[in-house]
């Protein structure tokens, strides 16, 4: 029988698999810190950790943004080079 919380390992499995099937990283790396804008005083200068995507709140995010845009998780689209 499916109840609320044995929902949650399923949930789990479901993002990771999907993650892993497109090649994406079940940990996304930490940033460096950014250079310090003069002009936004309120910025980080603090780099990001790194994230861990086989988190329940992770997953859980990834399938309502999946669900809201209407196509499944997919690796970043990434820009081309600037010259």
């Amino acid at each position: 029988m499916l109840t609320f919380f044995n929902q949650f390992p399923q949930r789990i499995s479901d993002v990771t698999t999907q993650l892993t099937t497109h090649g994406l990283l079940l940990t996304a790396p930490a940033t460096p810190a950014p250079p310090l804008d003069p002009d936004d005083p309120w910025a980080s200068s603090r780099p990001t950790p790194p994230v861990n995507r086989t988190t329940l709140a992770w997953c859980t995010a990834a399938q309502m943004l999946s669900a809201h845009h209407g196509t499944p998780p997919s690796a970043p689209r990434r820009s081309p080079p600037t010259r």
